[in-house]
């Protein structure tokens, strides 16, 4: 009986939160339609999956999301199928948090996806011609990013002469939202770094591809100074050789004791001079 009770309070709670249009409920019975101007993007609209549309009702799903996002932030939300809903946001940022947390629907925890196409067009601007495709593969390949198409050499208009940009057609990782905007290659004895771009590109980590920080802040970015995580060498605060004057990783004075007890530290050289 206690069963029966709990699951017809549900119900009820599931009835008026959808909005059901029976009397005194406060919803208009008549069609309503959007007044406002407002801008649907294909690239702020995600899908939560594996949610019974049957039973969980579009109100539901805007008062528990806008809960998370704020007031009016959803802006459309479109039955797909049985089993999911697509959700347009007011901005690419929304859409991210949804994707990055998940949400919380009727005390129930969802998966979030990007809807957009999974094929990203990534291009590489004003590459030297003889950095090698190959070159370009492998950089692309160690981020975890497939590359499903040729790598093509843009053209000057009018002309079979390559312009320096190359471009692919690439997806990327599940859980992947950008590529940082330069890539570093090797030329000559330099290490140089060049423009990278493609479509929905964000700020993300160089070292991680977090969005959610830059690389000075990684915690997986290593110090070549002292070996730790999480600054640069040029930030590190370490305690530098009283011999040298390095950082412990780079300390030339060798591993020995015997060695530095034979020599005076640095600053006494340079009292003694």
């Amino acid at each position: 009986m206690t069963g029966e009770m709990e699951q017809n309070s549900k119900k009820s709670n599931f009835s008026q939160r959808n909005g059901s249009r029976g009397a005194g409920n406060g919803y208009n019975q008549k069609q309503n339609y959007v007044r406002d101007v407002k801008s649907y993007q294909r690239d702020c609209t995600v899908r939560i999956e594996r949610i019974n549309t049957d039973v969980i009702g579009e109100r539901i799903v805007i008062e528990d999301i806008e809960t998370i996002t704020g007031l009016n932030s959803v802006l459309a939300v479109v039955k797909n199928d049985a089993m999911s809903y697509d959700i347009t946001l007011d901005s690419k940022q929304t859409a991210f948090n949804l994707v990055q947390e998940g949400i919380d629907i009727a005390n129930n925890e969802y998966q979030v996806s990007m809807l957009h196409s999974d094929i990203t067009v990534v291009s590489i601007m004003k590459l030297p011609s003889f950095i090698s495709d190959e070159d370009i593969r492998s950089k692309l390949v160690s981020k975890g990013v497939k590359i499903v198409s040729p790598i093509y050499r843009r053209a000057i208009p009018g002309t079979q002469v390559a312009d320096g940009t190359r471009f692919m057609r690439c997806k990327f990782p599940q859980g992947m939202f950008a590529l940082p905007w330069t890539i570093p290659f090797k030329i000559g004895s330099d290490t140089k770094y060049f423009r990278l771009v493609h479509n929905n590109q964000m700020k993300v980590c160089s070292e991680c591809l977090s969005p959610e920080h830059m690389r000075k802040q990684c915690p997986y970015f290593v110090c070549h100074g002292c070996g730790e995580y999480g600054h640069s060498k040029r930030q590190c605060k370490a305690i530098k050789c009283e011999y040298c004057h390095n950082l412990p990783l780079l300390c030339v004075c060798g591993s020995s004791s015997d060695t530095k007890r034979d020599q005076p530290p640095a600053h006494k050289k340079e009292e003694e001079l």
